[in-house]
């Protein structure tokens, strides 16, 4: 699916094709199962997935791929900013 939005954005050059990466996506009501994944699995919660993303769709992108790293940071600065 990533190499045809790929090529759409190719032929359409007036497209910005963002695609984020996300890893184990976690829910902020964690169960027990969803905190031992918290331990053991590279993670991003849906909160701080859901900010990354809305930002990313609104304002754009320099990359066209995002890390769950990079999306875990943004997602959590702009949360943090909204406290």
């Amino acid at each position: 699916m990533e190499l045809d939005l790929v090529a759409i954005g190719k032929e359409y050059p007036k497209f910005e094709i963002i695609l984020p990466r996300p890893n184990a996506v976690l829910n902020d009501k964690r169960t027990l199962s969803d905190r031992v994944k918290a331990l053991v699995l590279t993670h991003i919660d849906v909160s701080e997935l859901a900010a990354a993303v809305v930002d990313l769709a609104i304002h754009g992108s320099e990359q066209q791929y995002h890390s769950n790293e990079e999306l875990a940071d943004k997602g959590r600065k702009l949360l943090d900013a909204k406290k």
